[in-house]
């Protein structure tokens, strides 16, 4: 946390810890005292950036700064580390059988899915689909932290299960991608990502259904986007961010597969696009998966 004044007297009559100690238990380093006008004008200019703490080494402790070499999380599989390494089984017995790959999912999409009645088959984000798919209603790709180029095992297993669905070696199976699972299913496609000079986060953000131009107010959180400009012929975009441009979601024109960037999982904002969740469930054909969609 980055302030330009601190108060070190808290006198709310409720207050039990001072802001500082609240930071110290939580581990969270805090600066005061910096000028975050200039610090938001480098910002806005130059887009997110790394950062590192520096002390005087005439006020530390021996007289060297151990000052941290800089680390650039992008260049780390942050999905591997936050995915389960064990498969999991939620809501057991439910009617529908949903496969769900593991990149860092929230815990509330799963609820999602078991209110609808699904049996939702967790896996790690690095497990092979096609195996694993012949025994399931559904393919879920889920949310999850850092650069989608990172998750390339995850990416090759999404071709592979898309592949083997267009082969007719697998039956065609509905499929729904969530913020991470947007990108990692149009990488798939053929697609590339990017990053985004300040990423979308937050509670409103708009976003365009780019055929029934309808407006839905969303919560997002994401870093990176998809070029939907790179889909091949057979994909087309569905969502777009309507204060920057990119991409929001992709759907197959023929096939049951489609994506969200934004999360329509959400609790804490607004829930405007629930109903994606519905309509990955009732998706028995092509057919009234496309008649469904255009009447939304």
């Amino acid at each position: 946390m980055i302030i330009s004044d601190y108060s070190h007297h808290h006198s709310h009559w409720n207050s039990q810890r001072s802001l500082s100690q609240w930071l110290n238990e939580q581990g969270v380093p805090a600066l005061y005292g910096i000028d975050t006008r200039l610090l938001t004008k480098k910002i806005r200019e130059k887009g997110a950036l790394r950062a590192t703490i520096e002390f005087d080494p005439s006020i530390v402790l021996g007289g060297v700064s151990s000052a941290p070499a800089f680390e650039d999380v992008n260049e780390r599989n942050l999905v591997a580390e936050v995915s389960i390494t064990e498969p999991r089984v939620f809501n057991k017995g439910g009617k529908f059988k949903v496969l769900a790959t593991d990149c860092g999912i929230k815990y509330n999409i799963i609820r999602q899915l078991a209110a609808r009645g699904c049996e939702v088959t967790l896996v790690p984000w690095d497990t092979p689909l096609v195996p694993l798919l012949k025994e399931m209603d559904g393919l879920f790709l889920s949310n999850g932290p850092g650069n989608p180029a990172m998750a390339s095992k995850t990416v090759d297993n999404i071709k592979a299960a898309i592949a083997a669905m267009e082969s007719g070696e697998l039956e065609m199976k509905p499929l729904f991608g969530i913020c991470l699972g947007n990108q990692l299913l149009g990488l798939a496609a053929g697609a590339e990502t990017y990053k985004l000079p300040f990423g979308n986060r937050g509670q409103n953000q708009p976003v365009i259904n780019l055929i029934t131009k309808r407006c839905y107010i969303t919560p997002q959180n994401h870093g990176y986007a998809l070029d939907a400009s790179k889909l091949p012929e057979g994909w087309m975009a569905i969502f777009e961010n309507r204060n920057d441009g990119s991409n929001e979601g992709i759907m197959h024109k023929t096939r049951p597969w489609i994506t969200a960037q934004f999360h329509p999982e959400a609790k804490s904002g607004p829930s405007d696009t629930a109903f994606l969740f519905d309509l990955f469930i009732q998706v028995p054909n092509i057919c009234l998966y496309r008649y469904r969609y255009r009447k939304i």
